[in-house]
Parts: C-alpha cells; sequence; structure tokens
C-alpha cells in the first residue's frame, strides 16, 4: 500500500519507449557486478542494519562490507524543495514535522543486495502501463531509473536501473511491516526514497502486542551515488490510529 500523498513526477513517454526498446534487442548477458568503493571514517559508529531478501529470489546475492562508510555528503535541506508535498502530508498528523525533525539512524556503503540483467525484468515496462502513478523516477540525463515496486504488493523494494548497462540492482526491500512510495532526484548522483516502517525502540521496548499498539515513522532513504552511500533517517513515531488516518487521505 502506497503511504501519505506524495508528489508525483510525470513520466516521459519517448523514455518508456526507449527503454521498451532496449528491453527488446538488449542481449541478456548478466552485467558484472560493481567493485564498491572503501569509505571509511574515524570517529563514526554505524549500527549495521540487515535488510530481509526473499528466499525465492533467483538474483545473485551481494554480500555487504562491513567497512564503516563516510558520513553523508548531502544535507536534507537540499532535498526540502523537492519534499514540499511529502512534508506537508506528514506535518498534517505530526505538528512541526518538517526534514529536519528527521534523525539519521544509520548510513551504509552503497552496494547491491542483488544484481541482475535488466531484460529480466521487463515485466516492470507492463505494470508501470497499468498504473496511474509512477513506479520509475528518471534521473535528469535519463542514464539512471529508480524504480519502487507498486502498492498493493506484500513486499516493498528499491531498485537502481541503468539501461546502457543492461543492469538491476535491488538496493532496499522490505515486508509488509515497511514500504516504499516514492522517489526524487536533486541531480544525476543523489535522490532520496520516501516511505514508513513500524518502529521499535532501540531499548528493545516492544511494540504491536496485544498490550502494545504499533507506532510507526516516516523514513527517507538518501542516495548518493558519487559517495557510494545510503543514509536512512527516522521522523517522530505516530500510533497505528493516527498513521492509519493519514493513509486514508491517498
Amino acid at each position: 500500500m502506497r503511504g501519505l500523498p506524495l508528489p508525483r513526477h510525470l513520466m516521459q513517454k519517448g523514455t518508456i519507449a526507449l527503454l521498451a526498446l532496449f528491453l527488446i534487442s538488449c542481449s541478456s548477458s548478466t552485467p558484472q557486478e560493481i567493485e564498491e568503493t572503501p569509505l571509511g571514517e574515524e570517529g563514526e559508529t554505524v549500527t549495521p542494519e540487515v535488510e530481509t531478501s526473499s528466499s525465492s529470489s533467483s538474483s545473485s546475492t551481494v554480500q555487504e562490507s562491513s567497512s564503516s562508510p563516510a558520513a553523508p555528503s548531502v544535507s536534507l535541506s537540499s532535498f526540502s524543495p523537492h519534499l514540499s508535498e511529502w512534508q506537508a502530508a506528514w506535518g498534517s498528523r505530526i505538528p512541526g514535522f518538517n526534514l529536519s525533525t528527521l534523525k539519521r539512524v544509520q548510513t551504509k556503503t552503497l552496494k547491491a543486495e542483488s544484481i541482475d540483467a535488466l531484460v529480466e525484468h521487463e515485466s516492470i515496462l507492463a505494470k508501470q502501463d497499468e498504473l496511474d502513478y509512477p513506479i520509475l523516477f528518471f534521473s535528469e540525463d535519463e542514464k539512471t531509473i529508480v524504480y519502487i515496486s507498486p502498492s498493493g504488493e506484500p513486499d516493498s523494494e528499491v531498485a537502481i536501473i541503468k539501461p546502457d548497462l543492461n543492469l538491476y540492482e535491488r538496493h532496499l526491500f522490505c515486508g509488509t511491516a515497511c514500504a516504499f512510495d516514492s522517489a526524487v532526484w536533486m541531480d544525476n548522483e543523489r535522490f532520496a526514497v520516501t516511505g514508513y516502517s513500524e518502529f521499535h525502540p532501540s531499548s528493545g521496548e516492544e511494540r504491536c502486542t496485544e498490550t502494545t499498539p504499533c507506532t510507526f515513522v516516516p523514513t527517507l532513504h538518501v542516495f548518493d551515488i558519487t559517495a557510494q552511500t545510503i543514509s536512512k533517517y527516522e521522523g517522530p513515531e505516530v500510533d497505528a490510529a493516527v498513521f492509519m488516518e493519514a493513509k486514508l487521505g491517498e
């Protein structure tokens, strides 16, 4: 299910047609994995976060490096003009909500969980044609595409697509406890993925039990392709009743 109403980028039909032609004509050879660039920084502690991946996937699994990446090279305020509707939507349920109320909870190296040949995922084009909202988000130069799986599916994923390289990289995946709903590009190298997730305090305090209600937090994943990092941010938590009320406004 899609989350709060978010800014939608208009799809360029010409680009979709070119992508379709590429998928038909390109070879089915599997792309080579991209070398990871070490990004250590002294003094920063980053808690590794293990994303749950589907056991039925036929994609080649990429092991995540244990090296700590550098702190984000881009500030959240840089994305503010591109996320005004998202901030307003959450702000209607969380008084005073804006990007400055988000807390960075993780920064990790940008390395795909799985890598496939793009031609093995050509069904996403058919899905896009059936929907009235975008699931493909193009960079300005149209060389890189962010794919977010459609709403209504039990699991959510975020992939980076590079048509010129016949490349499909899955970078984020989650089950019913969280979802990704939109993406905005700041430039050709940096973009943010919006979403939400169930909140589970680091203290171990339980949520979603018979006696403790579920709570949710808005989430933002900032991708920096140049710096090779993904940074995850979380906003203030809201209880399930407020969260579901917000979703009714889609």
